[in-house]
């Protein structure tokens, strides 16, 4: 077992980033934190069985590539899935496995097959960010379901070069090659509590297996660099930067106009950290003057949209817009006031490129020329 130089490294909590929210206590923070211990003590168990080979792992015929991460929330896991996909899609033959959170193929005991070729795909029953892959894809096979092992004995069937093992870090039941794991640069261990408590979903010391390490959105260098430090306490993993970057903003609904009108905005969203998307929009020198926000995941119904149109229009905002996986979820058979924009974009590389194009000839010299 790898030894700690810091067996609780000094600035990951919360406390390094949200001060005054650290400080606060009450009963149902004491509920959580009890709730939180006892997840923690699971997955400890349940680590410890597969580290003793008391569980074992299912080997596939394909070469697989885990993207995951240690913490619940947005990490930047479905960006660089989309990326990897774009890289090595005319390459190389690729499946995708992946649960399909909170959706209809979830819970079904055959896994469902859908081949993405930028169509636009029903998010109800593949999921929000499989529904984002498929329309942003040209050639990859996919498979939703929670079961991973199922739909990896169906992509070896398939006969696909590379399988990429969606948010796999804790499905271990299936054996990978590598290990990608995704940092949250702005909480990268999620204030050291389990989830609900904090945002822990899987042991610190587990970044001794990563094979590659991405710290996502850390476009500052000097928080690139202390994130980096303190991740140095677990792995010897090479550490690549990346961020987020919006590259257009399209009309998708209603009456457009130049793009000069887009100066007071309303913007709605069901992501993860939803923050890093509006500090981009107000980058592009764009006010935002109302928001709507919803859970990770959730649905914003059209007529809560069309009520929230109004009511921005009323504070001054001549459009709104939103993100690619907000959008996937609206019909766009709607009413509204103002015009809707998309922010459209990808993930990029900030550092340690030499790392990164390791990476891709790794997952490249896997699978078969086509």
């Amino acid at each position: 077992m790898l030894e700690l130089k810091h067996p609780h490294p000094p600035n990951l909590g919360k406390e390094r980033f949200y001060p005054e929210e650290a400080k606060r206590f009450s009963p149902l923070k004491l509920l959580f934190w009890a709730i939180g211990y006892l997840f923690g003590k699971l997955v400890h168990m349940r680590n410890f069985f597969f580290d003793r080979g008391l569980i074992k792992s299912v080997s596939i015929g394909p070469y697989v590539a885990s993207i995951g991460n240690i913490t619940v929330g947005g990490s930047g896991k479905t960006p660089l899935l989309i990326h990897l996909i774009d890289k090595l899609q005319d390459e190389i033959s690729i499946g995708l496995l992946t649960r399909g959170y909170r959706s209809k193929a979830e819970h079904r005991t055959r896994p469902y097959f859908i081949e993405g070729h930028g169509q636009r795909a029903d998010f109800r029953l593949c999921g929000d960010e499989t529904a984002l892959v498929i329309q942003k894809s040209r050639r990859v096979k996919i498979w939703v379901n929670k079961h991973r092992v199922r739909s990896g004995r169906l992509a070896e069937k398939a006969g696909v070069d590379l399988v990429l093992l969606d948010d796999g870090m804790q499905h271990r039941k299936l054996k990978r090659d590598v290990e990608i794991v995704m940092i949250n640069a702005m909480s990268p261990f999620g204030n050291g509590a389990f989830f609900p408590s904090g945002y822990l979903r899987d042991e610190v010391v587990r970044l001794k297996e990563a094979d590659f390490i991405f710290v996502h959105g850390s476009e500052c260098p000097e928080m690139r660099y202390e994130v980096e430090k303190e991740v140095r306490c677990y792995s010897d993993a090479p550490i690549i930067g990346s961020e987020f970057a919006t590259e257009s903003i399209d009309l998708v609904a209603g009456q457009g106009k130049d793009q000069s009108h887009l100066v007071k905005v309303g913007v709605f969203s069901a992501i993860a950290h939803p923050e890093r998307f509006y500090s981009g929009l107000v980058e592009k020198g764009m006010e935002i003057v109302d928001q709507l926000e919803e859970r990770d995941h959730g649905i914003i119904a059209s007529k809560v949209l069309e009520r929230f149109a109004t009511q921005a229009r009323e504070k001054g905002a001549t459009a709104l817009i939103c993100t690619e996986k907000d959008w996937v979820k609206q019909s766009g058979a709607m009413s509204v006031s103002l015009p809707i924009y998309v922010a459209r974009g990808g993930l990029q590389i900030t550092s340690n490129k030499t790392a990164y194009n390791q990476l891709i000839d790794q997952l490249r010299g896997r699978g078969n020329r086509i």
